[in-house]
């Protein structure tokens, strides 16, 4: 008996909107579909339980992407501290997360490996093959051995 397959998701926490339709192309082009987080509200005194924090994990377990892409220049998420989150969760920590910034910010791409992220790309390198990384990078499920599983 046959899984039903769905087009594999990339996961994006990118805030410049022209930048997410040259991503969400490539992205298509090699065969995944974009969905695109933001940083939500502001995090009120009180809610770390159900926070912010907690509805990006939850979401991102429910998604089961096969990549998370970070731009380290959104501020409208404390990416260090989710890609942290991410990396330790159980239901999470095998995702692959793939960062990039500028090559001038390279306190930034430091902080975001640091805090666990798989890669960390200049924005230049990045932008050049983005189709190649999307692939290279991408953690595919093994359709085959879930299914006999």
């Amino acid at each position: 008996m046959s899984m039903k397959t769905s087009t594999p998701i990339i996961v994006g926490f990118v805030a410049n909107l022209l930048f997410t339709t040259k991503i969400e192309n490539a992205a298509r082009h090699a065969g995944f579909e974009m969905q695109w987080l933001d940083g939500g509200d502001e995090e009120k005194l009180g809610e770390r339980l159900n926070g912010r924090l907690t509805i990006i994990l939850q979401t991102i377990t429910q998604l089961q992407p096969v990549l998370l892409l970070f731009d380290l220049q959104n501020n409208t998420v404390p990416w260090s501290q989710w890609i942290s989150a991410l990396k330790t969760s159980p239901a999470t920590k095998r995702i692959p997360i793939l960062c990039f910034s500028p090559h001038i910010n390279a306190d930034q791409m430091k902080i975001a490996k640091e805090a666990g992220a798989d890669h960390v790309l200049a924005r230049s390198r990045f932008v050049i093959n983005m189709l190649a990384h999307f692939n290279t990078y991408a953690r595919l499920p093994d359709n085959d051995a879930i299914e006999t599983e």
